[in-house]
């Protein structure tokens, strides 16, 4: 069997080298979003000679394991994860998976069914921080500025963390009848960030004036692309989405050209700018 264990942050470190450079869009191959989510999938890691295997518990269909990720000979890989699976007692489910490696995985003839399509939407940090294709919902930030000429948004720092806990909480509170069961695990998620906020190449920032904060994003760089992990604005501030969203466009530019947003983060979709690019991937089973 693979020798798996819990991950942890040494882990994330570690896997950067399996993972930079190797133009993955996908947020779910980025060793920080692994790591401060780990108390909702609970993955665990292994390394050997070969490659870096992962596995992790997806909700609603069992345990996955990633693809192998190193540089080694692809058939050994998928033996390798086969064996622990089958001594494992688990269903060999492979996730994330994106169209290139089914089309590897064909060709070493595995049967493999679509399961649950995700997508991540590749915009332009500079096309947002500018408005560019983006005047409908321009109009509402231009309401927000107007309506809170003080707000102002600053970047992130470790002790602004329980201010922004409150906020959270505050957030949650006022919005009881949206239904979240997984509410600890994502405030676990956002307490990881805050606590290795300097450790990990993470910036954030809060939009707020002196009385109140009215939104706070949180993202992780790899390679040219900043991953956005958080994104909560107050409701029923008209325009504290929109204002929040091209005030971290403006903060990522000054790091990277792109920026991921899974489609897991609900009002993020009233965007009218168009993606660069929409990269599906998926859990799949072998049959």
């Amino acid at each position: 069997m693979i020798n798996f264990h819990k991950f942890g942050f040494l882990d994330a470190k570690r896997l950067q080298r399996y993972t930079k450079g190797k133009n993955y869009w996908h947020c779910t191959y980025n060793p920080i979003w692994i790591f401060i989510w780990s108390d909702y999938y609970k993955p665990e890691i292994a390394f050997d000679n070969d490659f870096c295997y992962i596995r992790f518990l997806m909700p609603d269909i069992g345990m996955c394991y990633y693809p192998p990720l190193g540089d080694g000979d692809l058939v050994k890989g998928m033996n390798t994860i086969k064996s622990d699976c089958k001594e494992a007692g688990f269903d060999l489910n492979i996730a994330p998976i994106d169209e290139e490696l089914v089309i590897r995985l064909t060709k070493l003839n595995y049967k493999l069914k679509q399961n649950d399509v995700m997508i991540n939407y590749i915009y332009s940090n500079e096309a947002l921080a500018f408005q560019r294709g983006f005047k409908a919902r321009r109009s509402l930030a231009r309401v927000f500025e107007r309506e809170h000429i003080n707000a102002f948004y600053k970047e992130i720092k470790k002790e602004d963390f329980p201010l922004i806990l409150e906020f959270i909480e505050a957030w949650h509170r006022e919005n009881e009848d949206i239904k979240d069961s997984n509410y600890f695990s994502k405030l676990n998620a956002i307490k990881q960030m805050m606590d290795h906020l300097y450790e990990f190449d993470m910036h954030g920032i809060m939009l707020m004036d002196e009385e109140r904060v009215y939104g706070v994003a949180i993202g992780s760089t790899q390679d040219n692309v900043t991953f956005l992990h958080l994104n909560l604005a107050l409701e029923g501030v008209t325009g504290s989405f929109e204002e929040l969203l091209i005030c971290f466009a403006k903060n990522a530019l000054l790091r990277t050209r792109y920026l991921n947003i899974s489609d897991e983060l609900g009002n993020i979709f009233k965007l009218s700018v168009k993606p660069v690019k929409k990269e599906g991937f998926y859990a799949t089973f072998r049959l």
